[in-house]
């Protein structure tokens, strides 16, 4: 499995577009990895998680191929996951060519990321797309990866949903945008062992606030996956998705403070191969 983080900020980026804050300031000044674009990631190429404003901009900066996207998974609804507008230019016959008998790209989210779809107008259009509702714990397969929907203590008017992704007999978490586990989620991964888990830390150094975690809760959450057997000193636990409101969010502050506790801390690009 062939995991790669295109972006690893919030809903703002970092820098935030028009913050003067020191965290924003710095981050302008350093460049490098304290750049973070909106989230998402990528699978072997294949299936994409999120697709955020700045995806047109990861692909060129990571040379990802978005027209050989097999399979597209949204967290949720939130427009910094879901930039629904941006699939208008994968129209076939439009502004969009591809190879002669290219299958549709299957689209999975939750039933506000199907009206999102449908409100578009892309579901005419068979073509080029096909819409797939997700339900909770039920596996899909796409491009030879198997990924499995879980919900998320996220949004309550919504069903956000975190990733079980396998490959290969790996097996990764794709966690953002969530607080602590739900206890059903936590249950149906006991004894489960999974090769990456990949946590919320919006909050960087800090504690949970509202609908998401800091770096104290994934430690909490880490120690709760290895008494369920989900998790060993094998498995690579990763912090992503940062705010400029988060407590010590400069890449050098996190990495510092993840070591102390046996994590890793994402970056835009990153690739993590298993």
């Amino acid at each position: 499995m062939k995991f790669q983080y295109l972006g690893t900020a919030a809903s703002e980026g970092i820098p935030a577009m028009f913050c003067h804050c020191e965290v924003c300031k710095t981050a302008r000044k350093n460049g490098g990895k304290d750049i973070r674009g909106r989230s998402g990631g990528v699978v072997n190429d294949k299936v994409m998680i999120d697709f955020p404003p700045d995806a047109y901009f990861h692909s060129l900066r990571f040379n990802i191929d978005l027209g050989g996207l097999e399979g597209l998974f949204f967290t949720h609804s939130h427009s910094d996951h879901c930039d629904m507008i941006q699939l208008e230019y994968r129209k076939l016959g439009g502004l969009c060519t591809l190879e002669e008998n290219q299958p549709p790209l299957k689209v999975y989210g939750n039933k506000k990321v199907r009206e999102m779809f449908e409100h578009e107008g892309y579901h005419h259009d068979t073509a080029s797309f096909e819409f797939i509702e997700v339900v909770p714990y039920q596996k899909y397969e796409v491009a030879g990866i198997t990924v499995t929907p879980l919900p998320a203590a996220h949004n309550p008017d919504e069903l956000c949903l975190i990733y079980l992704i396998e490959d290969n007999g790996k097996r990764m978490i794709y966690g953002n945008d969530t607080t602590y586990f739900h206890e059903e989620v936590l249950d149906f991964l006991s004894g489960t062992h999974l090769d990456i888990v990949s946590l919320d830390c919006t909050s960087g150094l800090g504690e949970e606030h509202t609908r998401h975690m800091g770096l104290k809760d994934c430690v909490k959450l880490k120690n709760d996956l290895i008494s369920r057997k989900s998790a060993d000193d094998n498995t690579i636990f990763i912090i992503t998705h940062f705010s400029h409101g988060g407590e010590s969010v400069l890449h050098e502050q996190l990495e510092k403070g993840a070591k102390a506790v046996n994590f890793e801390v994402a970056y835009d690009g990153r690739v993590v191969c298993l």
